[in-house]
């Protein structure tokens, strides 16, 4: 079944509202957009659900970093307490900076944090109504009303009284008991601008561009246009992108900073530039 949210939220409606229409003992959930290169060099990651729903209720999977990325969360393992192949998932780390990113590499205690979990649907509830009561009193509602004339009511009224949190802050890194799996696949998070120079091809001064433009004497660069011509000249390690009613620039370094632009644009009542 389709669950259609209603509006734009960081919270997780589908895991929840499962209680009522269970489908399956044991549940994937991956947070934002992945990327993994080839499906079948993720297999060795998870064998099979069996094997899953016997050794865990929940955790994630951690992804071996290749490079010192601070636009990703990581993970620190602690190497003495495992349960088969997962590690116990000793902390949550925030994007760091490039010296601490460094420094996560070099320890090779730290995995990249995919936000990619696997949870038995009933450990996964139990956890969101001991962090989050009401979000998950709001699923169950919500789960009992589907197949009912009343379900997207329903829907619409509880969804708008949920919290704006992501099931890893509302849930998954309160927890004491996760386990993380180490991922050793080709995956990239494809919510940041700097990927898309790793999986798209640049020409042969490394830029990545899309639509009507002309570069002269312009390096590293992310260049995606519209109806528009854009012209490049001197430039480099930027991120242009330009839409219908709005024109971004920022350079590579710092792309991370956008969220904030975001965060101006929610307070002027602006998110139909979102």
């Amino acid at each position: 079944r389709v669950i259609n949210e209603p509006q734009a939220t960081a919270v997780d409606l589908s895991g929840g509202s499962s209680r009522s229409w269970m489908l399956l003992p044991v549940l994937g959930f991956a947070a934002g957009l992945g990327f993994s290169v080839l499906e079948l060099l993720m297999r060795p990651t998870l064998t099979n659900v069996k094997d899953m729903e016997t050794l865990f209720g929940l955790e994630t999977i951690g992804i071996i970093p290749q490079y010192p990325e601070t636009e990703y969360g990581y993970i620190r393992l602690n190497p003495e307490q495992r349960k088969g192949r997962a590690f116990k998932a000793e902390e949550f780390v925030e994007k760091p900076d490039l010296r601490a990113a460094k420094e996560y590499l070099s320890s090779r205690q730290y995995l990249w944090n995919s936000g990619i979990y696997i949870w038995k649907t009933s450990a996964i509830l139990r956890a969101m109504e001991c962090y989050l009561p009401e979000l998950a009193a709001g699923m169950d509602r919500i789960g009992r009303s589907i197949g009912t004339p009343d379900y997207y009511d329903v829907l619409r009224k509880e969804f708008s009284t949920f919290p704006n949190v992501s099931i890893d802050y509302g849930v998954m890194e309160k927890l004491s008991n996760l386990y993380c799996v180490v991922g050793d696949y080709g995956w990239d998070d494809l919510g940041s601008w700097q990927s898309v120079s790793r999986v798209q091809v640049p020409d042969e001064k490394g830029n990545v561009v899309t639509g009507n433009i002309v570069l002269i004497d312009t390096n590293q660069c992310i260049i995606r246009g519209g109806k528009r011509l854009i012209a490049a000249v001197g430039v480099k390690d930027m991120v242009i992108v330009d839409e219908d009613d709005a024109l971004l620039i920022c350079s590579k370094e710092n792309t991370g900073k956008i969220r904030r632009v975001q965060e101006q644009l929610r307070a002027r009542d602006m998110e139909k530039y979102l």
